[in-house]
């Protein structure tokens, strides 16, 4: 073809596509009146249909609502996708009425209603709600241009609308079909099953109660609930990625589904309300066939999920000495090296109230209930009736969880046990036995997150040492070695006891700088309690030592401070006396340095005034 030719049906071309476009204009200046924004359908309310037809040549699709969604009900009866029919139906109210063509003008068209693909086999569609019922017919698409003829039947005349119309209308059954695979949403279930060629496959059931999982094996085992809550999420998404085979009588073996080799039920009380089996691989090497029952159809999935569910019973175990919700225990009972009780007093703060009383800090107590929740543990043995054989019978430290009754008198309400643990010896893994007094089983755990557990009751105290004005300081001592050095308040500032000196100013700041950090004095952990053992943290009555008189809380007080060796990680050990008890804790160093300077230069003064 030459070139003047191809320029010549270009041409002809523009020319045609610029006189439809004026015909069109015309006609829509013509039509003005009938195009002013009004719906297409105007008696049209999507969340009322109850019915939808769409009628192709070839066959009949219909949709109806149902309690639960939208089911297809011909030519299968099927779950269909919720999302996709409301889309449509919405998409359909908000269709404006376009260029419009009256039944004189049709008529006037070579075919009439024919030449716009309007006739007797054209499709159409019919929503159907209380009171009212609306059909469309939908021709052919406009020569030229994105546009495409709809007829709403009983009008008469023909309306353009855009073409992407056409990619709403479900072709075949299969574009409406619920993809979902396992109707997790729509099924009320308290177990799980999965059977599968051993050792995988397992059993899960639900408690009415706490909602907590259950591994149905011998003896019955607490599952893990994470795991199990995910895999019910992860089955709400699982999706299916070809259909099959619909009704009928398929030949199952042909699909591996005569014996199938997994199979997945769902199901409550002693009925089965769902079931997907599994068979061969398909066609495409990245699915396998299944079948859902009781819908008998077969279709293709992904070969992950049957990876996901061909696991043992042991993949499901709960890995967890407790993981029941920790904010029902208020009450705490521990017999180890010292028997002790705390209770919360609310808003999440907790007091020792058992051998003596005091504030529990915070952030201990939250640590000492993660910690167990989170005390993995593996199984020894199952079934046991000598717990000797794992010190377990007369155990080395016993927790026991409790929660007390509601009443008006929270004082007086009897406390219920909610569980008890129980921890024996160690065994030549270095692993720590223990035991659930509710349970049969022997489990171990490893030393070092057993040992993080408090043994006593001081392991809980609150960090804060003391709290007082420092203002308030009356005298300041501070003795190291065979030196003692005591500076006292006046009204001018500070003095040496016993030397005639004015304190110098970088002096007077470190006393106020010692006095400031000692009134809020916390301790980073509790080390140890007592005086047995105070020469083992460096404690030898010469050491260095820090003391503060003065007046508080209506009366004179002393608060003294002694320090001992320095850890490992530059941190420096402390002892005082907190209710007639010694107690030895970890303090930051900072404090010490300046306890140590401040005597330097006290010794100092006294040296050079003597």
């Amino acid at each position: 073809m030459s070139s003047r030719t191809t320029w010549t049906l270009v041409l002809m071309a523009a020319v045609i596509y610029g006189l439809y476009l004026w015909d069109v204009k015309t006609v829509d200046k013509k039509k003005a009146s009938d195009a002013e924004s009004r719906p297409l359908l105007p008696g049209l309310q999507p969340v009322r249909v109850e019915k939808i037809d769409i009628v192709y040549p070839e066959g009949i699709i219909r949709a109806q609502r149902s309690g639960d969604g939208w089911r297809l009900i011909h030519p299968i009866q099927y779950p269909a996708e919720d999302l996709k029919i409301d889309n449509f139906l919405d998409y359909l109210s908000k269709l404006e009425r376009g260029v419009f063509l009256s039944s004189s003008e049709i008529a006037e068209e070579e075919g009439g209603i024919e030449a716009f693909g309007l006739g007797d086999n054209a499709p159409s569609i019919t929503l159907y709600q209380p009171k009212y019922s609306c059909e469309l017919r939908v021709g052919e698409k406009t020569v030229i241009g994105d546009q495409l003829y709809i007829q709403v039947v009983g009008e008469g005349g023909v309306f353009f609308m855009p073409a992407a119309f056409l990619d709403k209308l479900p072709r075949s059954a299969d574009d409406w079909r619920s993809r979902t695979l396992v109707p997790v949403e729509r099924l009320e279930f308290d177990w799980i099953e999965v059977n599968a060629a051993p050792p995988n496959g397992f059993r899960v059931r639900r408690s009415p109660t706490n909602h907590m999982w259950t591994l149905v094996i011998q003896p019955p085992a607490r599952a893990n609930n994470v795991k199990v809550e995910a895999l019910i999420q992860g089955m709400s998404k699982w999706k299916v990625e070809k259909f099959v085979v619909v009704g009928g009588n398929p030949d199952l073996s042909k699909y591996g589904l005569a014996d199938p080799r997994t199979r997945l039920v769902l199901g409550a009380g002693t009925n089965e309300l769902y079931a997907l089996e599994f068979g061969n691989a398909a066609e495409n090497p990245d699915n396998v066939y299944a079948m859902m029952l009781p819908r008998s159809n077969v279709v293709e999935v992904s070969g992950e999920l049957l990876e996901k569910l061909s696991v043992p019973a042991t993949e499901f175990r709960n890995p967890w000495l407790y993981s029941g919700p920790l904010e029902t225990v208020d009450r705490i009972q521990v017999n180890a090296r010292e028997e002790f009780v705390m209770e919360s007093s609310g808003s999440e703060r907790w007091r020792m109230v058992e051998p003596e009383e005091f504030e529990v800090d915070p952030e201990l107590a939250n640590n000492f209930l993660d910690g167990l929740g989170s005390l993995e543990v593996a199984v020894e043995k199952d079934i046991v009736t000598d717990y000797s054989t794992y010190g377990l019978e007369e155990p080395a430290r016993e927790y026991v969880l409790q929660s007390r009754q509601p009443g008006s008198d929270s004082s007086t309400n009897s406390p219920v046990t909610i569980v008890e643990f129980a921890f024996g010896e160690t065994n030549k893994s270095g692993r720590i036995y223990l035991r659930r007094r509710d349970e049969t089983s022997v489990y171990s755990a490893a030393v070092e997150e057993v040992s993080s557990l408090p043994v006593a009751s001081f392991q809980l105290r609150d960090k804060s040492v003391w709290r007082f004005n420092p203002t308030n300081a009356a005298s300041l001592t501070i003795a190291h070695r065979d030196e003692t050095n005591t500076v006292l308040r006046t009204s001018e500032g500070w003095d040496l006891a016993g030397v005639p000196v004015v304190l110098s100013e970088p002096v007077r700041s470190e006393i106020g700088e010692i006095l400031y950090r000692l009134s809020r004095l916390r301790v980073e952990s509790w080390i140890d309690q007592g005086t047995n053992g105070l020469t083992l943290y460096g404690f030898n009555g010469t050491q260095l030592s820090v003391s503060v008189s003065g007046t508080w809380n209506g009366g004179e007080q002393r608060r003294e401070l002694n320090f001992g060796y320095w850890t490992p990680d530059q941190k420096v050990l402390a002892s005082t006396v907190i209710q007639g008890k010694c107690l030895i804790f970890e303090i930051p160093a900072p404090l010490c340095h300046l306890v140590l300077d401040l005597g330097r230069n006290l010794a100092d003064i006294k040296k050079n005034r003597s």
